[in-house]
């Protein structure tokens, strides 16, 4: 779940043994659900159990892994990555790659929520790309 994106069958699946673990029904005998899935999946604060729908947990899961690879570059796994599918800018608009690992296919998936959830500071200016970057919060330039 960490490093691959789950089907949206399979996350469906898993959540509906969940849900009859909770409500204590078996392959025998079905026990009705006491209150609406989506009502248990609130957090604890609202009135839920803060079971976390396992679509939204995956993907959360590939946003931080997609987060590392550009936090992180001087990292081994970073720099292996990075090499192997011929990555050397520091942010690539795309990493679509056609024969790829599951974790790269994933991740480039997300690449561009990735991409729009990153605001960086100017820094030294050596990895400054002035008309594509991001300069503030929620407003993008003609030529991005």
């Amino acid at each position: 779940m960490n490093t691959a994106r789950l089907l949206v069958t399979v996350c469906k699946e898993i959540e509906k043994t969940a849900r009859n673990f909770i409500w204590g029904s078996t392959s025998l005998e079905r026990k009705p659900a006491l209150v609406n899935w989506k009502e248990v999946c609130l957090p604890f604060d609202k009135g839920g159990l803060g079971i976390r729908r396992l679509q939204d947990q995956n993907k959360i899961f590939l946003l931080k892994m997609g987060y590392n690879i550009l936090a992180n570059t001087e990292a081994l796994w970073d720099r292996l990555l990075r090499n192997k599918y011929n990555v050397h800018e520091f942010l690539p608009d795309s990493i679509e790659r056609d024969n790829c690992s599951n974790l790269w296919r994933s991740l480039s998936n997300h690449w561009n929520e990735i991409i729009d959830g990153i605001i960086w500071s100017v820094g030294n200016a050596c990895l400054v790309n002035f008309w594509n970057d991001n300069w503030v919060e929620d407003v993008r330039g003609p030529y991005r």
